[in-house]
């Protein structure tokens, strides 16, 4: 199994986005179509199962949250989320700063399907995901996912990049 793990922020908006959501009076979390056309890419010639490790799913699924949206965008990108992180709270380890790395370590070890590769979308910085970084496609804010990284995302998932040490 391929595992992307997605983050919104950065990835699947960016500044042109939600710049056109400002100068409309729209909320604020605008997606980047073109972003969304390249993620279906990644999905689509990796075969790859989304989780989705954004702050986006924090509120939940329910109507009216971001993580409702998000669902709503996928769909009408005939995508699908196969599952999300937990929050950052329950993924602390003793008094460190729990991080997006580890939410998405504990994931990976809580899961009994064979991962062959994973790839993380992010525009965090390779620090956030501590023995993860070598998983970690960085996107920025100002762009969001493009051409280059999406294709790299690609190149990552096709390698069996992955094996669970115990």
């Amino acid at each position: 199994m391929k595992i992307l793990f997605l983050d919104v922020d950065g990835v699947l908006n960016n500044d042109r986005a939600l710049g056109r959501a400002a100068r409309h009076n729209l909320p604020t979390f605008a997606l980047d179509r073109h972003c969304l056309g390249l993620l279906k890419d990644i999905v689509h010639a990796t075969g790859a199962r989304i989780v989705v490790s954004s702050t986006w799913r924090v509120n939940g699924w329910k109507p009216g949250t971001h993580g409702h949206l998000l669902l709503v965008a996928l769909s009408m990108w005939d995508l699908s989320m196969h599952s999300s992180t937990s929050l950052l709270d329950e993924a602390a380890h003793s008094t460190k700063r729990a991080t997006r790395g580890d939410a998405i370590d504990k994931w990976l070890k809580e899961q009994s399907d064979i991962i062959d590769s994973i790839c993380i979308l992010d525009d965090l910085p390779p620090s956030e995901f501590g023995s993860l970084a070598e998983f970690h496609v960085r996107t920025t804010l100002r762009d969001g996912l493009t051409a280059s990284t999406a294709e790299r995302a690609i190149d990552m998932l096709r390698s069996r990049n992955f094996s669970r040490v115990s």
